[in-house]
């Protein structure tokens, strides 16, 4: 979204909710690169702080991606194109909501490549994982599955992906990649180490989803043998409800 609709949700949210995350994009002016960003907003003793987390990669389409997303029209396909956005400093930002809630936010590739953002994930733990992508849709047989399998298994985070409806629409797979080509709307995955993966859609006529999550204490070991008696929280995916208009 652009920074003025992330301010209108930040203003309409933020009274009722813990934490937001939103994915937003500037497009260049002026001669100068867009921008692309994470931004993380909470509360701290009653007062809403905000971090911001610039994308680390440049999206480069690639012939197959731009028949793909069927941009041929538009793209010459038998050129390279890169996102034209400015790269910043590298970071992560966890946030510790709770005695028994972390989570960070992961953007596209830093989902994909495990290096360096995988070795700072296993060093914290976090509970949660968001990675916003811009990307097709979230199957289960596709990369964003097999990335969070990843981070399932060690350090043992939940995680949750999100893309667009839009990109999740447009995108037309090639039959040969696994899919059978049509058009889909599964927007989300979700994946934990106990129950493994859930494909999220968003019906027909619907304009968001709500999760359901619970919580559940496992007792998790050290390498020289010492546990936290039973401290570590387990989120699970209990719920999917859409939302439409006359629900909100």
């Amino acid at each position: 979204m652009a920074s003025s609709e992330y301010v209108k949700v930040r203003e309409a949210l933020m009274k009722d909710v813990s934490f937001l995350v939103c994915g937003i994009y500037e497009p260049p002016s002026n001669g100068k690169p867009g921008q692309n960003y994470a931004q993380l907003c909470t509360k701290v003793f009653n007062t809403t702080v905000e971090f911001r987390q610039d994308k680390h990669h440049r999206w480069y389409l690639d012939n197959n991606q731009i028949c793909q997303y069927g941009l041929g029209t538009m793209l010459d396909p038998n050129k390279k194109w890169w996102e034209y956005i400015s790269l910043n400093e590298r970071t992560v930002t966890f946030l510790s909501l709770d005695a028994w809630l972390t989570f960070a936010v992961l953007i596209c590739e830093d989902l994909a490549r495990p290096d360096p953002v995988g070795n700072m994930l296993r060093a914290v733990g976090p509970n949660l994982v968001i990675a916003l992508l811009q990307d097709g849709p979230q199957l289960a047989s596709r990369w964003p599955a097999r990335c969070a399998t990843v981070l399932a298994d060690d350090p043992g985070c939940s995680v949750l992906t999100l893309t667009s409806a839009g990109m999740a629409k447009i995108s037309r797979p090639q039959a040969n990649l696994g899919h059978d080509g049509n058009s889909s709307n599964v927007v989300a995955l979700w994946r934990d180490r106990e129950c493994g993966t859930r494909e999220i859609a968003l019906p027909k006529g619907a304009e968001g989803i709500v999760l359901s999550l619970t919580k559940k204490y496992e007792k998790e070991w050290t390498a020289d043998g010492r546990h936290d008696d039973k401290q570590a929280a387990i989120l699970r995916l209990s719920g999917v409800h859409p939302l439409t208009i006359g629900t909100i």
